[in-house]
């Protein structure tokens, strides 16, 4: 388990630092025509710290569309597993026709973990 000390950014670009170590993430935020890109957060990052985190883990979800020549929706999703309270999710999105992807990484330590184009 890992008490969060500090927590810094808003949904494109923050990190959160515990007694453990420093989970970070910078995702693209230049837009295209033709897509819905952005960020949901379950609330404020500042609500984090002091919490006991367990864990987090990372995830992506790629939705195809009903119809043949639709957008499709690329979700990638941070989860924070916090100890005694509902977990804390991030939930990066790009709905595009494949031409605009943002790129999204994921560092632990300021080593990277994760890079997804979404």
């Amino acid at each position: 388990m890992a008490y969060i000390t500090s927590v810094s950014g808003n949904g494109f670009k923050g990190e959160v630092e515990n007694s453990v170590g420093k989970i970070s993430w910078v995702y693209d935020e230049r837009g295209n025509c033709c897509e819905d890109f952005g960020v949901n957060l379950t609330g404020d990052l500042t609500s984090l710290e002091g919490k006991n985190m367990i864990n987090f883990s990372f995830q992506t979800i790629t939705k195809k569309p009903k119809q043949a020549y639709g957008n499709e929706t690329y979700t990638a999703i941070l989860t924070f597993k916090l100890e005694n309270e509902n977990d804390f999710v991030i939930e990066f999105y790009n709905c595009q026709n494949g031409f605009y992807c943002h790129n999204l990484d994921i560092f632990v330590d300021e080593k990277l973990k994760y890079n997804v184009s979404l």
